[in-house]
């Protein structure tokens, strides 16, 4: 869809539903404006990452397994 065509689409809505949608838009923006509510949404989109990498029956890897250290690496 283009922007002119939801513009039209919206325009084309019945009074109280262009309400509604114009008040969850502005709700919205409030919520997506804070720097809190961005970061959360940046560690879980993080989280999701993560969970889709790595399944459940992962195996533990010891430091034995490795086999060529980074020299750059700092451990921990």
């Amino acid at each position: 869809m283009t922007y002119q065509e939801i513009v039209t689409s919206i325009q084309n809505l019945p009074p109280e539903q262009r309400l509604s949608l114009m008040e969850l838009l502005a709700q919205s923006l409030r919520a997506d404006l804070s720097p809190k509510a961005e970061q959360d949404d940046w560690r879980q989109l993080s989280a999701q990452g993560l969970n889709a990498a790595y399944g459940d029956n992962e195996p533990e890897y010891s430091a034995s397994l490795i086999k060529e250290p980074n020299p750059t690496y700092e451990s921990r």
